[in-house]
């Protein structure tokens, strides 16, 4: 590995206390009772306190980074923070700041990323890309947090494909020059024909005033993606994967676990299949997190990192609304 080149150094992630059951919200919607287990194997989620906001749960998973690692926040040349749903602390800031600052990571520049659930993914290369060409400063920290989990409506079936929405939050601690969890190649692709999919009417330039019970996060017929881009899901999401692995100098056979966002039991098994991989290399969270935006990716690596072997390859990968399909490898 080249002395440019960086690894993940850990992982912390926090997950809130209170919980909502995939039976509660079926029951609220009208469904039957197993519903969001048969789509998405969904036993329950974790929702965030009232006092739980995007940069409170970003803020107490960067200080566990740091800590975890013995990292001086001084050390940080980068604070990038995800959100796969846009909706942070207020409206028109940057959440990005507020740490940076809370941390007295005084040299450190701070930006968001949005990018839906594939966020994370594109961070980490960004961090990598970013500690490659600096001469001094030697880390970055990742972070995602969410909390989309209020904003839905679960009395509204039609919202069913997106009640297995939960909050949580996660940070990478990346240092140039780590010899593990080394960053290797990104790869991604967007195709953007359902970029209206899915979003928040109200509160934009179209509908300003949050007057028109639009409040919520919206998301379009689930018919829709199957009839506009059917198979091609799946090709797009394993074209992506390929790729960051080819790119990092490794092949397919080498891929040891596959961290995906967490998605329905059919596309993970349509998936699994496209890329003749095992199950039981899939890193799978949603059973007990539900799918907790950007985080999903790196909730999962969380849960492998130590199992790293030289020589082998993990991907996070994920599928964001828009739809974009995103890579980044890991190697061992």
């Amino acid at each position: 590995m080249s002395d440019r080149g960086s690894g993940i150094v850990a992982i912390a992630s926090y997950l809130p206390e209170q919980r909502l059951t995939a039976l509660e919200m079926c029951e609220r919607a009208g469904v039957a009772p197993n519903a969001l287990d048969r789509l998405y194997g969904l036993e329950e989620k974790r929702v965030a306190g009232p006092d739980e906001h995007p940069s409170e749960l970003g803020l107490r998973v960067a200080r566990q980074a740091l800590e975890q690692t013995n990292t001086r926040a001084e050390e940080l040349a980068l604070i990038i923070f995800c959100n796969a749903s846009g909706i942070f602390d207020y409206r028109a800031w940057s959440p990005a700041t507020r740490l940076q600052h809370e941390l007295g990571a005084v040299n450190a520049f701070a930006y968001e990323v949005l990018n839906g659930c594939n966020g994370v993914n594109l961070a980490l290369q960004q961090a990598a890309m970013f500690l490659a060409t600096r001469q001094v400063g030697t880390c970055a920290l990742v972070v995602s947090a969410e909390r989309s989990a209020a904003s839905l409506d679960y009395t509204d079936a039609r919202g069913l494909g997106i009640f297995h929405l939960g909050d949580g939050a996660a940070a990478a601690l990346v240092r140039r020059g780590h010899p593990r969890a080394r960053l290797g190649a990104y790869a991604s692709v967007t195709e953007g024909r359902l970029h209206d999919f899915m979003c928040v009417p109200d509160g934009g330039t179209r509908q300003p005033r949050v007057a028109t019970g639009e409040g919520g996060l919206k998301v379009g017929d689930p018919l829709r993606v199957q009839r506009e881009l059917g198979p091609r899901f799946i090709s797009r999401y394993r074209d992506v994967i390929v790729e960051a692995i080819d790119q990092s100098g490794s092949a397919l056979p080498a891929l040891r676990w596959l961290c995906v966002n967490q998605t329905k039991r059919d596309l993970q098994a349509a998936l699994l299949d496209a890329l003749t991989l095992p199950r039981e290399r899939l890193v799978v969270t949603m059973a007990k997190w539900g799918h907790v935006g950007a985080c999903d990716t790196l909730l999962g690596l969380e849960r492998v990192l130590e199992q790293l072997e030289p020589g082998e390859v993990t991907v996070l990968a994920s599928a964001a609304a828009g739809f974009t399909w995103g890579a980044q490898a890991v190697l061992g």
